[in-house]
């Protein structure tokens, strides 16, 4: 027994290895700047990255942090993939748990009675046997690292559990604060349309005074008209809009009705920070998706690394200790100590191919996984720079629309000027007051959509990132 014991230090040093080998680096074609087009429209590198900024640093407005609060706290999806996180880390522990060998407090009473030997030396006899003490049962020891391989795609799994978990969140508080900010917008534009249907209601008044005096024809008359009845079709469509985009925030907070506390406000939506894009390479590091990827591909390595253990010989332990004998008072009285020691080693040697076609799958799932590791990076990478590029051209437009909305206040203004010394009509200062509104709305639309490509731009830098990893539950052992 001694002599048996002494050998299970070393082979449990054999067991510590894994046979996962390292993975190549994966060629990925990946540029080492962002367009130079979008790099000079980026702020200057002592802006602070995405990654750093945390969503309550990023989202300063208390009824949005509130909203997304609500979200974090209530939406579905995110409730479910953080249930299935604690299934993938139980799944993990009873992984790790089947290289620990079990051992058991065994009680046991056996009566056998059978034929003696020859048959002609009388009637047959009964033989009794009670044990009580420790035994382990099949204890493999991991001496090719299948066990230990296995535990490490475990564990790997759930760390890309953890990592997607991070995406959903990221992901979940750039739509409500989308939302949130179209919202606000749908409020601006009703706002203005209702200003633009008054002075048009108000022009037309004045038209039919002059069609009733004979001074408009009926084309002019009709025209008004029309505009105001467009008006009214396109405050309808609005209206419909804002209650979807209601009833989507409520739907992403988890929430029944969406409180009137946390609607928007009627104040200008800004953005405290200017974002630096940083080089593409950060992106490996940033987004907890890309991060996700390559989890599942360590995680594969390992599955491969398992699958080529199983063609090894398995080595298992089966032993007891204990006391035993013929009498139950007999059991603890005496010389009842009694032990076994069972090494068994197995190889299968006709298993139809199966282990073979089981490492087959296992290296065509780690080629996949790889495929889908350089296929997220790209797709980060090309989102990322759609997003910049998106945003140089709304800046542009903005300055464009701005210089518009400038040239029709100063027309408003000389028109006005004008009416005072009896050189226009107020029908003429009412045109020049609609066309001011609808430059004014066109400005609301193109700074509300550069506001929804921040946020969109936030979420692709992997915005964020740090204070999730820093607030993630730690690793339990």
């Amino acid at each position: 027994m001694s002599r048996h014991l002494r050998l299970l230090p070393t082979l449990a040093l054999c067991a510590c290895a894994p046979l996962t080998a390292p993975l190549p680096p994966s060629a990925l074609d990946l540029p080492t700047h962002y367009p130079r087009t979008l790099a000079e429209d980026a702020p200057a590198n002592a802006a602070p990255t995405a990654s750093a900024i945390g969503w309550q640093d990023y989202f300063p407005q208390a009824p949005l942090q509130a909203l997304i609060a609500e979200a974090l706290r209530h939406n579905p999806d995110l409730r479910d993939i953080r249930l299935r996180l604690q299934q993938v880390q139980a799944q993990w522990r009873i992984q790790r748990s089947t290289g620990l060998p079990t051992v058991n407090l065994e009680a046991q009473a056996r009566r056998s009675r059978g034929p003696l030997e020859p048959p002609e030396s009388g009637p047959a006899a009964s033989t009794r046997e009670y044990r009580v003490g420790l035994g382990a049962s099949s204890w493999e020891l991991d001496f090719w690292g299948r066990i230990a391989s296995l535990n490490e795609a475990a564990l790997q799994e759930w760390m890309a559990s953890r990592a997607a978990e991070q995406a959903l969140v990221i992901s979940l508080i750039g739509q409500v604060a989308a939302a949130w900010t179209s919202l606000r917008e749908l409020d601006e534009r009703l706002h203005l349309l209702e200003t633009l249907q008054a002075a048009t209601a108000e022009s037309l008044a004045l038209m039919q005074a002059r069609h009733d005096a004979g001074r408009a024809d009926a084309a002019a008359l009709a025209q008004q008209r029309s505009e105001l009845a467009q008006m009214r079709a396109e405050q309808a469509e609005l209206q419909q809009m804002r209650a979807s985009q209601r009833s989507t925030l409520e739907m992403l907070a988890g929430l029944t009705q969406l409180p009137a506390a946390l609607e928007p406000a009627p104040t200008t939506i800004l953005l405290p920070f200017a974002l630096a894009p940083g080089l593409p390479s950060t992106l490996l590091v940033a987004r907890p998706d890309i991060i996700a990827a390559e989890h599942r591909l360590q995680a594969s390595a390992a599955q491969v690394a398992a699958a080529r253990a199983a063609f090894f010989p398995r080595i298992s332990l089966t032993a007891f200790g204990g006391v035993a004998s013929t009498a139950l008072q007999d059991l603890f009285k005496g010389p009842s100590r009694a032990w076994n020691f069972v090494p068994e080693i197995s190889l299968p040697l006709l298993d139809g191919g199966l282990r073979q076609s089981r490492y087959d799958i296992a290296a065509l799932d780690q080629q996949r996984a790889l495929l889908d590791y350089e296929r997220t990076v790209q797709n980060a990478f090309r989102e990322v720079a759609q997003r910049l590029e998106e945003a140089h051209w709304l800046k542009e437009q903005l300055r464009l629309r701005r210089e518009v909305v400038q040239q029709q206040a100063q027309r408003q203004t000389q028109m006005h000027m004008r009416l005072r010394y009896g050189r226009a009509s107020r029908l003429d200062v009412l045109e020049s007051e609609r066309d001011h509104l609808r430059a004014q709305q066109r400005q609301h639309m193109l700074e509300h959509a550069l506001l929804r490509n921040q946020i969109a731009l936030y979420v692709a830098l992997g915005g964020g990132t740090q204070a999730l990893s820093a607030s993630s539950p730690p690793q339990q052992e």
